[in-house]
């Protein structure tokens, strides 16, 4: 698995490309957390991720959390076949904003952040 890291004003965004599985689970989240600031969106693009595997699932959710904690909006974007597959068969879709661009996203992040204030 390769993580492309992008920073931007407002928001980073994690370009996941290869397999988000048990062997590449650990090291994901330890690069999301890295990029975790208060108040700053994660915009994960989804485009090159083939394959998301039950412990991978499960980094992504413990990734969901701590943006939660962060108060940091996390959207996926352009998620494909296979990964979205696995979000609908789990019922954790609906856990997550996802876009099918990394536009939308942006375009959406003043919604994300009001959204976010309003839940603190």
């Amino acid at each position: 698995m390769q993580i492309q890291v992008e920073n931007r004003t407002g928001f980073c965004i994690l370009s996941l490309s290869g397999q988000l599985n048990a062997r590449h689970a650990a090291q994901f989240e330890q690069i999301f957390v890295t990029v975790l600031r208060p108040q700053q969106a994660v915009l994960l693009d989804c485009e090159l991720l083939e394959t998301l595997d039950s412990t991978g699932l499960g980094a992504l959710i413990r990734c969901l959390k701590a943006a939660v904690a962060a108060q940091c909006p996390l959207l996926l974007t352009k998620v494909q076949r296979m990964p979205q597959m696995v979000l609908e068969i789990t019922h954790t879709a609906q856990l997550f904003h996802m876009y099918d661009s990394l536009e939308a996203a942006i375009d959406s992040l003043p919604g994300a952040m009001r959204r976010l204030g309003e839940a603190a």
